[in-house]
């Protein structure tokens, strides 16, 4: 199995993540160089937020990933805490699975470092 992918939280990643829907890993990464040159390496929200939609359009943003993009962010600070406790849950409730159930191996489900 490959390496897992940790990626940092926050909405850097979550912008990442819309923008490689459905385009391929050279596209996605291009469009985020045009990002990236627009709005500068270390970007936040609200640098986004403060283009138009024609400026993020010629960085590569359809119209439809500008909307995600803008929701995300307009969505995240309520959510986050949320994720977060539902991402706990599910980590508690396959570290109760695997101890009741030692014979199971899954190699593909990462969660080293992440029970306590």
């Amino acid at each position: 199995y490959p390496d897992a992918r940790i990626s940092h939280p926050g909405y850097n990643t979550l912008l990442r993540t819309i923008l490689g829907q459905q385009v391929s890993v050279a596209s996605a990464a291009s469009v985020w160089t045009k990002l990236e040159a627009e709005l500068g390496a270390d970007f936040t929200p609200a640098c986004l937020l403060a283009r138009d939609f024609d400026t993020l359009r010629a960085c590569g943003l359809s119209r439809q990933k500008q909307g995600y993009a803008r929701i995300g962010i307009a969505d995240a600070p309520q959510r986050a805490g949320q994720l977060r406790l539902a991402q706990r849950q599910r980590i508690q409730i396959a570290a109760q699975f695997f101890r009741r159930q030692p014979h199971c191996h899954f190699p593909h489900l990462a969660l080293r470092g992440q029970l306590s």
